[in-house]
């Protein structure tokens, strides 16, 4: 999801559609938190696609049929969960992204080329902006969320 929040950040009138493969409720509901106009499933027919594009370049919302209805079962807690990772900035989804993988504050600080200290505060703002306590939160939290 690092792209659609760069992408987000830096062009922000922009209308994004998102096209995946994995069309599960809750991949849809980070994809729209996190400011997508709509999400294209990669096994939509084409005259589907050709339609969400001019939707979403015309500035309209675009789900597949029954996604609506399915995006508003999502439980209160998943909705809170996904506002709170809408708030990392990318850097910090990216030091995330290596606290998964296994690596170290110093292996993640050379992988970035900064100082220990910077991951060190990238992951006190983590855990402050997610509400938690520890690094393992953060990973399991990730996989909740099902974030690559």
């Amino acid at each position: 999801f690092n792209g659609l929040i760069t992408l987000r950040e830096q062009y922000p009138n922009i209308p994004v559609g998102v096209v995946s493969g994995s069309d599960t409720v809750e991949v849809v509901a980070q994809v729209m938190s996190l400011g997508a106009q709509g999400f294209i499933p990669k096994v939509s027919q084409t005259r589907e696609i050709a339609q969400a594009i001019v939707d979403i370049i015309g500035g309209k919302k675009w789900l597949p049929e029954g996604m609506e209805e399915e995006l508003e079962k999502v439980d209160d807690e998943l909705k809170v969960l996904l506002q709170r990772f809408r708030e990392l900035t990318p850097k910090q989804i990216q030091v995330l992204s290596y606290l998964r993988a296994g690596l170290m504050n110093k292996q993640i600080a050379h992988e970035m080329n900064v100082t220990e200290a910077t991951i060190k505060a990238h992951i006190s703002a983590i855990l402050r902006k997610l509400e938690i306590n520890t690094r393992t939160q953060a990973v399991l939290l990730m996989d909740k969320l099902q974030l690559s």
